[in-house]
């Protein structure tokens, strides 16, 4: 579709941070110039009959190669993401992180790569490698930035591991968010790690200890402390129960969905019941899109649709520090998804291209 360089999206339900309302949206050169309430006229826009705009959904934790992801978020409404990388050893890490910038997406955004590991705790690994699991050092992490000055935005590591106090500095100082997962921290050492500098929680209930009453975890410290919870609402990695119970303690400022997907991951995994497993059985990863993420969160929950899907945008952008993404504002860039009231995705544009129509 060829557009002029102002254009107009109109007849659209805006879904904003606090709440959803009848509008349209002006985009020139590929950010957003103004909202109101409906188009000018005689302007060129483009009807869309009552459905959904939302702010394109951000997924920090997905896996595969970024052309493959590039096309499948775009078809969910996810505008950017970032490419997971897997427990290796240091040379193939660094040759992960080296390649990583030859790889270009032509749908969705890839915004940087997400290190899950390899610095995790070898009693709550799951499905990553336990051979590869490793303590930090200031030399190797040099490495990293070294071949890949740019493009590392989240690494999760055990903050009860030697030396991820200094690494969590380390890895802040370079601008890089820090989550702690895959640990058996204590609530005191996700405490000490939230004032080095760590500012999430990889998909809380997942791989960390049970919540217990006479025990003070990790999950504890990351439901009553000043965290960003990821979680997986996908109904297998978490029990819709607690994932009301996330929503009712955390809300939704603190709250970032996640798909955690390994459909295209091309690990020896197999799909079973919604979600992707081991040869041994463990859970690997999810199936989820960031649109089914949402319309979960909405049906199962009760989140309001417009919190719903500040939890898949707004508050990961901020998470990641990305002032130009994640809500329907004037300056932003125009990453946006169109869906229905079935939460079917009808249109996804970055940048002010169509990526991906149905």
């Amino acid at each position: 579709m060829r557009l002029d360089p102002e254009w107009w999206i109109g007849n659209a339900q805006l879904i904003q941070p606090k709440r959803v309302m009848s509008g349209a949206v002006c985009i020139r050169n590929g950010r957003i110039k103004k909202i109101a309430t409906k188009p000018p006229k005689q302007s060129h826009f483009l009807d869309i009959e009552g459905a959904y705009l939302a702010p394109g959904f951000v997924d920090l934790h997905v896996w595969g190669s970024v052309e493959q992801l590039s096309k499948r978020c775009a078809k969910s409404g996810t505008t950017s993401f970032l490419k997971s990388i897997e427990p290796k050893n240091l040379k193939d890490t660094l040759t992960s992180l080296s390649q990583f910038s030859a790889e270009v997406g032509q749908q969705s955004r890839c915004l940087g790569v997400h290190l899950e590991g390899p610095f995790l705790s070898k009693k709550k690994h799951g499905a990553l490698p336990k051979k590869f699991l490793r303590e930090p050092s200031t030399q190797e992490l040099e490495s990293w930035f070294k071949v890949q000055p740019k493009g590392i935005k989240l690494v999760t590591l055990a903050p009860e591991v030697t030396g991820a106090q200094k690494a969590i500095q380390q890895l802040s100082s370079k601008g890089v968010c820090v989550s702690l997962g895959h640990s058996a921290a204590t609530g005191d050492e996700a405490l000490c790690a939230k004032k080095a500098g760590a500012t999430s929680i990889t998909h809380v209930f997942n791989a960390m200890p049970k919540l217990h009453h006479r025990e003070n975890s990790l999950l504890l410290a990351a439901l009553l402390e000043d965290f960003v919870t990821m979680v997986i609402p996908d109904g297998h990695h978490v029990e819709k129960e607690a994932l009301r119970l996330l929503y009712k303690v955390k809300g939704p400022k603190q709250i970032a969905l996640v798909t955690d997907s390994v459909a295209l991951s091309g690990w020896s995994i197999k799909k079973k019941g919604g979600a992707y497993f081991l040869k041994d059985g463990c859970m690997a990863g999810s199936a989820l899109t960031m649109m089914q993420a949402v319309k979960n969160m909405v049906r199962w929950c009760d989140v309001p649709l417009h919190e719903a899907v500040a939890m898949a945008s707004t508050v990961p952008a901020k998470l990641l520090g990305l002032k130009n993404i994640g809500t329907l504002s004037q300056g932003k860039q125009a990453d946006m998804v169109v869906f229905d009231e079935k939460f079917r995705v009808l249109k996804t544009l970055v940048a002010g291209h169509w990526v991906f129509q149905r």
